[in-house]
């Protein structure tokens, strides 16, 4: 065989052909890449500044952001590129680099249009998921005739150990998953590690003397591994999170002017994430409306109606220093909850709106009295008048 190509799972040569399961790897080292240099980020901005996350829900991005995608997709492609080159080549099977680099170029465009402001916000994204499965699914000419590889299987262990795994194995590259358990790219790095895991723990040649003794050993792994990871997730998450709490809550009693940025904070975020589940939002001294497509409305359970506009009424009372985390706040409001209102973005029809009675107010404050919760949401859910009917564009 021609050294050109030579089967080559560098993550930025262009030379020698690469692999379907090489190729895999090389997609999710960018994935990682763009999970922590690029989504992390925006989703700790997101919880740092409340406001920002209508920013990153919205329907429409402000062009700073469109332009940092743009700069994401370049570089990107850029890393993707290589790959692409060395698995075109596998596929072609053909000594022509012009026609090689050509495809591999075309492919790379297409790859590139995902992020792209229209196409990140509609089918850019499948675009380029399809195309990347169909360099993964198509069998390369080089490297597909090559014998099975009896080393290279997926590594349940590696995936689920990860840097645990990574100790008992001699594999120190595991250990970069303890900085990504706090960003996104923790997943990819875990698909990373089950699918490069048996070449890692290979490497031992005093510890495996042949694949059959390899096999053995991680087979016997991956049950500890699959048994053992979820558990000690779940004992650490609750620890974490006693602890945390705790430590915050004692922390408050002592600065109240602590615990009020918290809540601060909180509601702010609240108020952020509703603009976002709505296309308009007009408070006015009488009435309190809230505006969405009547297409997306008539295709919205009833369930998520209710939801939907308990959020709007949760709104309001946030922007009139109010509380609303329970029906007995929400009943000393009703002033301004049966002023709530969901109006068709179309021609400003009535969509949702929500009304009780003094006499039902009553009615609902004794039930709490003696805990009678069904009938408490049944009269709660008596005040909703939804129009399921209304006329689309």
């Amino acid at each position: 065989m021609s050294d050109y190509f030579v089967e080559n799972n560098k993550f930025l040569s262009l030379k020698g052909v690469l692999g379907r399961r090489d190729f895999i790897v090389n997609c999710l080292i960018i994935d990682v890449l763009e999970l922590v240099l690029w989504i992390t980020p925006l989703i700790v901005m997101s919880f740092v500044k409340p406001e920002f996350f209508s920013v990153l829900s919205g329907s429409s991005r402000p062009l700073w952001l469109s332009i940092a995608l743009v700069v994401v997709g370049l570089v990107s492609c850029s890393l993707y590129f290589p790959s692409i080159v060395r698995r075109v080549r596998d596929i072609i099977a053909e000594e022509d680099d012009n026609r090689i680099f050509l495809v591999s170029s075309v492919i790379t465009v297409i790859l590139f249009a995902g992020y792209t402001p229209v196409g990140a916000l509609s089918w850019g994204r499948w675009i380029v998921l399809f195309v990347l499965l169909l360099l993964v699914f198509k069998k390369g000419k080089i490297t597909g005739e090559k014998p099975k590889s009896e080393v290279i299987q997926f590594n349940w262990g590696a995936f689920a150990g990860t840097w645990f795994w990574g100790l008992v194995n001699k594999a120190p590259v595991t250990l970069l998953m303890i900085p990504l358990l706090f960003t996104c790219g923790w997943f990819p790095f875990m698909l990373i590690c089950g699918l490069k895991g048996n070449e890692w723990a290979y490497k031992n040649k005093e510890k495996y003397g042949n694949p059959e003794k390899l096999h053995e050993s991680q087979a016997k792994q991956s049950i500890v591994f699959l048994i053992l990871t979820p558990v000690l997730f779940l004992l650490t998450s609750i620890g974490a999170s006693f602890i945390v709490g705790a430590s915050v809550l004692k922390y408050s009693k002592s600065h109240p002017e602590f615990k009020s940025k918290i809540e601060s904070k909180f509601k702010a975020y609240q108020a952020e994430a509703v603009e976002a589940s709505f296309d308009k939002i007009e408070l006015t001294d009488n009435e309190y409306k809230f505006y969405v497509d009547p297409e997306d409305w008539v295709e919205t359970s009833e369930n998520l109606q209710k939801a939907l506009f308990k959020n709007a009424i949760n709104y309001v009372l946030i922007k009139k220093d109010k509380e609303y985390l329970t029906v007995e706040n929400a009943l000393n409001s009703m002033d301004i909850v049966n002023n709530v209102k969901i109006y068709s973005m179309f021609n400003n029809e009535v969509l949702g709106e929500f009304y009780l009675s003094p006499e039902t107010v009553k009615d609902i404050k004794e039930k709490i009295k003696n805990k009678d919760l069904k009938s408490i949401k049944e009269l709660w859910d008596s005040g909703y008048k939804f129009n399921n009917h209304p006329t689309l564009p």
